[in-house]
């Protein structure tokens, strides 16, 4: 997945949830991390973009291999520690791999 910064300050901090979803839409595995904010990326600057990836365990194996997964941001916090308005400043586009 990948975050790009079209604001207008630097994110500081970027936390987000991962949802894995089997064929009946329900939830069996989940995860939230910081996307931006750690140590190896400290910061995302503006018109940078960020590709990060999602690890998901489970205790056991998955039963099928007809999952979906649905992202959502959290919480962003810009560069002078104000927060971004999710719902109207945040914009996910699907990718479809090949």
């Amino acid at each position: 997945m990948a975050l790009e910064n079209n604001l207008l300050e630097k994110i500081k901090f970027a936390q987000a949830s991962l949802f894995l979803m089997d064929s009946r839409s329900k939830v069996i595995g989940q995860a939230t991390r910081l996307v931006i904010g750690t140590k190896s990326i400290p910061e995302l600057s503006t018109g940078g973009t960020n590709v990060f990836n999602f690890v998901i365990t489970s205790a056991k194996p998955f039963s099928n291999t007809n999952l979906t997964a649905r992202i959502q941001f959290d919480r962003v916090v810009l560069e002078n520690g104000q927060m971004v308005d999710i719902p109207t400043q945040v914009k996910m586009h699907e990718i479809k791999v090949k």
